[in-house]
C-alpha cells in the first residue's frame, strides 16, 4: 500500500539516490535536497514498503506556487502517484488561497510535459540553457481551482 508522508532529513540518502536516477547530471545534489527537506514550505514523499517511490517538494513565491520538483521513480509510473503528490501540493496552494502555480520542465522530457498539460499546464515561455548539462527547459503554468 502507497502511503504519504512529510520529508524529513534522514530521507535525503533515498531521495538523491532517486535523483540521480532520474534526472542525471541535472539531479539535484544531496546537500539541497537536504537545503528542501528543511526549509521548503511543502514536501511530500509516496512511500511503499519503507521504499521512497517519488516525491514532490514545493514553495509559494510572491503569491505563485512553485513546483521546485516532482519526481516518480521509472518502475512507479503511471500508478498515479505523480496524480497524487501534484494534487496535494494545488490542494495545499488552495488552502493558502494562492490562485496559480509554475514549475520549469525540460524541453526534451515529453513525458512530463505531456502529464503536466493534461493536468491543465500549459507552456508560457522557454528558459535557455536552464540545466546543468546546457538544455532548456519550458515554464508551464496552472490556474489552481
Amino acid at each position: 500500500m502507497i502511503i504519504y508522508t512529510d520529508g524529513y532529513l534522514h530521507d535525503v540518502d533515498e531521495l538523491a539516490n532517486l535523483e540521480k536516477k532520474i534526472f542525471s547530471e541535472n539531479a539535484y545534489s544531496r546537500s539541497f535536497l537536504s537545503y528542501l527537506l528543511t526549509h521548503a514550505d511543502f514536501f511530500k514523499i509516496a512511500r511503499e514498503d519503507e521504499e521512497i517511490l517519488g516525491y514532490i517538494c514545493g514553495e509559494v513565491m510572491f503569491g505563485t506556487g512553485h513546483i521546485i520538483s516532482l519526481a516518480v521513480a521509472e518502475k512507479y509510473r503511471r500508478r498515479g502517484i505523480g496524480s497524487s503528490l501534484l494534487n496535494m501540493f494545488l490542494k495545499f496552494l488552495k488552502e493558502k488561497n494562492i490562485g496559480s502555480a509554475y514549475l520549469e520542465v525540460s524541453v526534451e522530457n515529453y513525458g512530463a510535459i505531456e502529464f503536466y498539460r493534461k493536468r491543465g499546464f500549459t507552456t508560457v515561455n522557454t528558459l535557455p540553457r536552464y540545466y546543468a548539462d546546457g538544455s532548456d527547459a519550458y515554464i508551464m503554468v496552472t490556474d489552481i481551482k
